[in-house]
Order: C-alpha cells, then sequence, then structure tokens
C-alpha cells in the first residue's frame, strides 16, 4: 500500500516471512535454504542483504528490544526526521512486520544503509553502526549514524543495531504503521467476508470472482492488472473459494511485473485458502498527506504525526 521515497522491498514468497529486497518467482513448492555467511573481517561497511542468513520465520530471535546505544546518535537522527516518514510495513502475510532488520530494508533500501562494524572475536565482539541517507536513488554514502552497539557477533549486531534504530527513528520521526482494521493481522476483515462492494464514487477497491475474471492464466492475470492500473482502484481482493492455489501464485508474479503490490489473508494456514490482494503501493509522504486531510485518521493506515 506504500513505499517511503521509493519502492518498499517486497518478499514474493508465499510464506510467513518477511520483506525482503530482491523479487523472485513463486512456486508452488518455494522453500529454499537460505546460505550461510560468517564475516569475520577487522572493520566492514555492509549492507543488511551481505548477511541474509536471517531465519525470518523465527520471530523470538528477530523481535530484538532496544538498548541504550553505545554512543549518542539524537543529532543525526533530528536530521533525519526532518525529511523523513518511517513505515513500518504489512508482510506478505497481511500481518504487520515485526522483525526490525526488515524494517530498516524497507525504508532504506540499496546504498540508502549500511554497517559499519569494527572489533574482532579476540576483543570480544564487534561495535555495530548502523548508517543512512533517507534521500531515495542517492549516490551519496550514508551520512547519518542513527544506532550503534556492541555484540559478541556480527549478526547480533546487526539485529540490535536494527532494532535500536526503529526505536529512535519511532521517537523522533512521522511514522505509519498497517491498521489492525484494515489487515486485520492476516485475517479476513468484514467487508471482505461479507462481499460488501466498495461504495466510494470513484471505487477504492474491487472484489472479483470467476464470474468477474474467468480462469486466471497469465494473459488474464496481464489484462486485469493492466487495467487495475488505469483504473481509480487502490486494491483488488480475489476471492478464496473462488481460485486455486496455481491462479493465486499466477496472480501474485504478475503483479511484479507491473511494480503492484501484493498479499494474501485468511483463517487458515495455507494459500489454497486465503483471499488474495494485489494493490497500488503509495508513497508514505502521500499517505501522510491524507491523514492530514483527514483529521489525522487513515482508513488503511495508522498515522503518527511528529511536529517538525
Amino acid at each position: 500500500p506504500f513505499s517511503t521515497l521509493g519502492s518498499a522491498p517486497k518478499r514474493p514468497r508465499v510464506e510467513k516471512g518477511n520483506a525482503e529486497s530482491q523479487p523472485e518467482i513463486i512456486t508452488l513448492d518455494d522453500d529454499k535454504p537460505k546460505p550461510d555467511v560468517n564475516k569475520k573481517s577487522q572493520s566492514d561497511i555492509i549492507t543488511l542483504d551481505d548477511d541474509d542468513d536471517d531465519d525470518d520465520d523465527n520471530d523470538n530471535d528477530n523481535k530484538s528490544k532496544s538498548v541504550p546505544d553505545t554512543k549518542d546518535v539524537t543529532a543525526d537522527a533530528k536530521e533525519v526526521a526532518k525529511t523523513f516518514v518511517l513505515m513500518i510495513p504489512p508482510r506478505t502475510n497481511s500481518m504487520t512486520e515485526q522483525d526490525s532488520v526488515n524494517i530498516i530494508r524497507a525504508n532504506f533500501p540499496g546504498n540508502q544503509m549500511s554497517l559499519k562494524f569494527n572489533g574482532s572475536k579476540e576483543e570480544g565482539g564487534w561495535t555495530c553502526e548502523l548508517w543512512v541517507n533517507p534521500t531515495a536513488g542517492s549516490k551519496q554514502k550514508p551520512l547519518f549514524c542513527i544506532a550503534s552497539c556492541f555484540k559478541p557477533t556480527q549478526r547480533e549486531g546487526k539485529q540490535q543495531a536494527s532494532a535500536n534504530a526503529v526505536a529512535t527513528l519511532k521517537k523522533f520521526c512521522t511514522y505509519i504503521e498497517p491498521n489492525p482494521t484494515w489487515f486485520k493481522e492476516g485475517r479476513t476483515p468484514d467487508f471482505i467476508e461479507k462481499r460488501i462492494p466498495c461504495k466510494k464514487n470513484p471505487r477504492s477497491y474491487l472484489i472479483m470472482t470467476k464470474k468477474d475474471t474467468g480462469h486466471i492464466t497469465p494473459q488474464v492475470a496481464e489484462m486485469l492488472l493492466t487495467n487495475f492500473q488505469k483504473s481509480s482502484n487502490e486494491d483488488m481482493f480475489f476471492i478464496d473459494t473462488e481460485y486455486n492455489e496455481k491462479e493465486k501464485i499466477q496472480l501474485m508474479n504478475s503483479s511484479q511485473k507491473f511494480k503492484l503490490g501484493f498479499r494474501h489473508f485468511g483463517s487458515k494456514k495455507q494459500l489454497k485458502d486465503h483471499h488474495v490482494c494485489i494493490y497500488k503501493e503509495k508513497p508514505a509522504a502521500e499517505v501522510v498527506e491524507e491523514a492530514r486531510k483527514w483529521g489525522g485518521k487513515h482508513p488503511k493506515f495508522l498515522v503518527t504525526l511528529k511536529k517538525p
């Protein structure tokens, strides 16, 4: 539904995991092991994706709590907050993202973020600093340090620095997060359960059935998504019982070609029992402006406004 100063990375694999930066083709049995990465350099500048061996499904490991930084990052954080809106994105399973590493990845893609490690095993661990540049597409190296910590391993340092950074940004920045009335933490909202069509004019969402689309082939998916892009609608919902798993995967794969977001949700665990939503992503600044117009409230997102 939104992105911050650019497109938010999406994880195309259909599972309980979280957002990643590189699109992949979804398959019916996509469960790829991740490579082991063990960095031992004395002083490194790396990106979050350089150490991509996190088990994203292990929420207990990834929900690090923030701790006091090993150096004062307040001045840099306030500088970032002047122009930056933090987003807490939804996962592809429609639950709110909890992993701090994935939140940082989504907000500072590519060269907008780097981690600087200094230390060794002999010294008892590494100092980890997380540096960012909030300007999308900038070729400039990250200028602002928004987290600093000391941990026995670089992996722990990455996770802790990300947790500290998210906590610091939430303290100083305007931020947005999924509205539970719309996303329902992965469950089905009432308007989909009851098949309630959008009554706004122009409409903001469509509820699709086989009567509307016929069987979903690659050609049909492209036609539907082309028309959707041209319309005023922001979300297109495909009802769980109307489409088989192969058709749902086809829709989600095709959405990436059109640079559209996708998510799935439902009361059961399997994709075959889930609804699928294809949606247009919005810049975070646009979401904030909509919330301001509507008195601080937004139907899809909770917006916490901070004074400049």
